[in-house]
């Protein structure tokens, strides 16, 4: 198990990584979030196209403390499932992976 902290904005590689966590706090604002899931997303076509990315997200009122992310905010990857809690976990989350070619 090994863990990478860094700027999601300058992210390069995934390589070696078969999951990566993007944080809720990763970009504060619309803009800066959806940066740093393209750059992400980005590195892992390239370098681990078979990683998931987990990202924390917001649902309904919750969004008033996280921004919610949207399909448009996923440009390069494909969403495999969201969950939103109904109970005090504050934040939901989705899975999605690198969109890949046509074969």
């Amino acid at each position: 198990l090994r863990f990478k902290q860094g700027d999601a904005t300058k992210l390069t590689s995934t390589e070696g990584y078969d999951a990566i966590f993007l944080a809720a706090l990763v970009g504060l604002s619309p803009k800066d979030k959806t940066a740093a899931i393209q750059q992400v997303g980005h590195a892992m076509a390239i370098t681990s196209p078979r990683a998931r990315i987990l990202i924390r997200s917001a649902h309904s009122m919750r969004q008033l403390i996280y921004p919610q992310i949207r399909d448009e905010d996923l440009l390069g990857l494909r969403r495999l499932l969201e969950v939103h809690p109904h109970h005090e976990v504050v934040n939901s989350f989705l899975i999605a992976e690198p969109e890949r070619a046509e074969e």
